[in-house]
């Protein structure tokens, strides 16, 4: 059995394209997505001919809807520093471009999903775009997903949403500064390549 690539890269003309590609999951963030996506970015970072990057999601209901629970269910004491420390990577890996990157957002951007699309420079939605921080839902803490969330929204509104685990629309999300821009979901590329 081929099994496919957690996340793709492609390039077109000046702009790679990196998606990431576990639509049943909802493209939710396991080991193969984390290090799928630290290295797509490295090499198109490395790329000379690479001027932006868009970041997406495969399947159209999720960009990302965060942590795969499945594989933060078995952390323990001797696992979870390990899986820190490769989250760390996985942020810094956005973080650390030296070129712009957009977030083509369509459905869910949650958790880890939403600190991703966050670290972004640009955030651009569908009308179905939905976004936040829902871990205290499942009974877990928002350890990481407060930093880039106090730059974008601030206290009170980075506490609301951690708290309340709700998810805000498209709208409320571009009303919040969370979205530079929604589109058509038919556009959303096309508006992320410009």
């Amino acid at each position: 059995m081929v099994s496919e690539a957690a996340v793709l890269l492609e390039r077109r003309a000046e702009i790679a394209l990196v998606t990431l590609n576990r639509p049943a999951a909802l493209n939710a963030v396991d080991a193969a997505l984390r290090d799928g996506l630290i290295a797509a970015l490295a090499e198109a970072d490395a790329d000379a001919g690479v001027k932006a990057i868009v970041l997406t999601g495969a399947g159209g209901r999720a960009f990302s809807a965060g942590q795969d629970l499945q594989v933060s269910t078995t952390l323990d004491p001797d696992t979870a520093p390990a899986w820190f420390q490769g989250l760390h990577g996985f942020y810094q890996s956005i973080r650390q471009l030296s070129k712009p990157a957009v977030a083509a957002i369509d459905g869910v951007a949650a958790g880890a999903g939403f600190q991703m699309a966050l670290w972004c420079d640009l955030r651009i939605g569908t009308p179905a775009t939905r976004m936040g921080q829902p871990e205290i839902a499942a009974g877990m803490a928002s350890v990481i997903g407060v930093v880039p969330m106090l730059a974008a929204l601030g206290l009170s509104r980075t506490l609301a949403l951690s708290l309340s685990s709700r998810l805000l629309g498209a709208e409320a999300c571009r009303e919040a500064g969370l979205l530079t821009e929604i589109a058509p979901r038919e556009e959303l590329l096309d508006r992320a390549f410009v």
